[in-house]
């Protein structure tokens, strides 16, 4: 995202999707004079009631909790730059993803070799 129109249509992405959604701070913020960014363990709360824009994932009613890291640069007293690490998979817990190590989860890997051992193949043989 650059600028604040785009942070502005992500948050309201955000919010659709998950009207109740709650941060905690778990720790920090953390600072260093070397490595000047803030960082801040988050424990983030929320029910997916929205649609999810994008891609365009229907509401499925499902509570996700996950914990993250948010890193924060600050320029003249405001953020500069920040980016968001997710310790969880969303995805897995909305059920769009099968369970580590699933029946489900060995198909997809397997179709997906398939399809890479195809790709490679038509492109040694072009």
């Amino acid at each position: 995202m650059r600028g604040t129109a785009d942070v502005r249509e992500f948050l309201d992405h955000g919010w659709r999707a998950f009207p109740d959604l709650t941060f905690e701070l778990a720790a920090g913020p953390t600072h260093n004079e070397r490595r000047p960014p803030r960082r801040l363990l988050v424990k983030t709360t929320a029910t997916h009631q929205g649609p999810l824009d994008p891609p365009g994932i229907p509401a499925t009613g499902t509570h996700i909790e996950f914990d993250g890291v948010d890193i924060h640069e600050y320029r003249d007293g405001k953020i500069a730059t920040a980016d968001h690490h997710q310790h969880d998979d969303i995805a897995l817990q909305e059920g769009l993803l099968p369970a580590p190590g699933s029946k489900a989860e060995r198909v997809m890997t397997g179709l997906h070799k398939l399809r890479s051992r195809l790709t490679r193949s038509r492109t040694s043989s072009t």
